[in-house]
């Protein structure tokens, strides 16, 4: 089997579709590649130097070219995948990939609700968290409509209010529980602390600004906390704040994008990709701890790894375009992409790790002290690998 390595970003509403991956497309500009290799040998900067073991089927899930961006694990080590689904990739199907048989988490098996859209992903210690809007009103009406080729169509709508939801599954891929939410906000992510307590990310549509809230195991809220002012300081939030009813509901649906959510040793990760704002540490009762990311000389934060017991990232080049297929080379060899270790007291880099021959963006966490990482054969089959993370 022919792996992919090309990494292919497509947008999709308000969420990021990524890890398409295609052999052989790769911008070979020496240029680029030599300055890269320079960043990444830094003397500064130990390297380590990992082989992910040879990919296996992951059985129990469908084919798909397609996931969305960025993938999660389990504090097992199963990888999480959200793949939509053609033909309008409206439907997003949620998987948990394990060599032993893989689990899809079925909505349509959540009680009560109606209508539900996905809107965030967060696996917990034992359970997988999804922030959904829905309603709980069977109520639905037929509405006609005309197609731009003139062609007249009836479908069915849902007409009772729509609120934000937390639905919880098992590992297993049962559903457990759900949650009902304050209207307070415009809920955009959700993490679930080891205490049982939700963190929310939310959009104030009243003062138009982000807010991050706490509540309860019940979706009581307890206290909203501090976002940093390097966290606001985005052109998107600023025309959000002054601008038009558009601009405003570009500005909540950035927080879908461009804030991320991270579980890492035990805690909750807030941090913004490709900005130099410090990641929050997030513990129970809302506890807060801002950490800069001491990024290496050119490149950027890309994203954490989720991670039992240390802080990985990846890291982006600052000045990484895309080729002409309008995709970004992933492969190691290029080094767009560093892969690294951190200092979690500080955030400096402590080393990084050098992948022959494969994917960055394969490597999707650690669990148990070994990377795990996916990827795609020419089939469309979803392959897990996996390698030991040496001390």
């Amino acid at each position: 089997m022919c792996r992919r390595n090309l990494f292919w970003v497509v947008t999709l509403s308000a969420l990021s579709l990524g890890a398409l991956q295609a052999h052989g497309q790769a911008d070979d500009s020496p240029s680029k590649t030599d300055r890269s290799k320079e960043a990444s040998n830094s003397p500064a900067l130990p390297v380590t130097h990992l082989s992910l073991s040879a990919g296996k089927p992951a059985p129990g899930v469908g084919r798909s070219a397609v996931v969305l961006q960025p993938v999660e694990c389990t504090s097992k080590g199963d990888i999480v995948l959200q793949i939509p689904r053609p033909p309008d990739f409206a439907a997003i199907s949620v998987v948990s990939l394990k060599l032993d048989g893989s689990r899809t988490f079925d909505m349509s098996t959540v009680p009560k609700l109606n209508d539900i859209r996905l809107l965030s992903v967060y696996p917990g210690d034992d359970t997988e968290l999804f922030l959904v809007t829905a309603t709980a009103d069977s109520t639905q009406s037929d509405v006609r409509m005309r197609t731009p080729q003139g062609d007249v169509m009836s479908k069915k709508v849902w007409q009772g209010e729509h609120r934000n939801y937390l639905v919880l599954f098992g590992l297993d891929g049962v559903y457990q529980s759900t949650v009902e939410l304050p209207s307070r906000y415009d809920y955009r992510k959700a993490a679930v602390l080891p205490s049982g307590d939700f963190l929310l990310l939310g959009y104030d549509s009243v003062n138009r600004i982000p807010r991050l809230q706490l509540v309860n195991a019940s979706g009581q809220h307890v206290r909203d906390l501090e976002i940093p002012a390097a966290f606001l300081n985005d052109e998107t939030l600023k025309k959000g704040a002054e601008g038009s009813e558009w601009d405003k509901a570009l500005a909540a649906g950035s927080l879908a994008t461009l804030w991320q959510f991270a579980s890492v040793q035990g805690k909750v990760l807030l941090y913004k990709p490709h900005t130099k704002a410090a990641a929050l540490e997030l513990d129970a009762g809302g506890a807060v701890r801002e950490v800069p990311i001491a990024a290496p000389t050119g490149y950027e934060l890309d994203s954490f790894l989720q991670s039992n017991d240390r802080w990985l990232v990846r890291f982006r080049r600052a000045d990484v375009n895309k080729n002409a297929e309008g995709t970004y080379d992933a492969s190691a060899h290029a080094h767009n992409y560093l892969l690294a270790e951190l200092v979690s007291e500080d955030g400096s880099v402590q080393r990084t790790f050098d992948l022959e021959k494969d994917a960055l963006f394969d490597v999707a966490c650690e669990a148990d002290n070994s990377l795990k990482s996916y990827s795609v054969d020419l089939g469309s089959q979803f392959l897990i690998a996996s390698t030991d993370l040496p001390r």
